[in-house]
């Protein structure tokens, strides 16, 4: 009992009961502090997890729209590639039908030079064999000469295919 009656001892006691009276609410307030922080970090993991999520998901979207652009860029190079084959071969039938048109014209043209060629050979040799049928006349052969001349005249026009009305 003697350790009850030394000051030492209530000195003692007085400062474990002190320090357990304050340490009770420090605990206290330890823990809630330590819960909050608890709270508080489970709430960033859990939105870290949300912004992973989302970040996947907007990944997943993008690799789907990478996928999709690269075979909508394959089809749209084979369109274009059809597309560019369809219009070479278009300016090929154009190019062929332009030229079939120009050989036609071309042609045309040579038919009427030819037919141009052979009136005036006609309308020359029609007025060279007046002329002589004229200077003939003047001459005053006879008809038997005439007859001759004419079937001359007549043969010449056959040589150069130049035919007469019949009749």
């Amino acid at each position: 009992m003697t350790i009850f009656s030394s000051p030492e001892f209530w000195v003692s006691f007085a400062f474990i009961l002190v320090v357990m009276i304050f340490v009770h609410p420090l605990f206290r307030s330890l823990s809630r502090w330590t819960e909050k922080q608890a709270d508080f970090i489970r709430q960033e993991q859990k939105e870290a997890k949300d912004i992973l999520k989302k970040a996947e998901e907007i990944k997943k979207k993008y690799e789907k729209a990478y996928l999709n652009r690269f075979t909508e860029k394959q089809k749209m190079l084979q369109e274009a590639e059809r597309e560019i084959a369809v219009l070479d071969e278009e300016t090929h039938l154009m190019t062929l039908d332009k030229i079939n048109r120009k050989k036609q014209e071309l042609d045309l043209r040579l038919k009427m030079i030819e037919e141009n060629g052979r009136q005036d050979i006609k309308s020359k040799m029609l007025s060279q064999i007046l002329s002589d049928t004229r200077y003939r006349l003047k001459k005053r052969e006879t008809d038997e000469n005439m007859e001759e001349v004419l079937k001359n005249a007549l043969n010449i026009l056959d040589k150069q295919g130049i035919q007469l009305l019949d009749g």
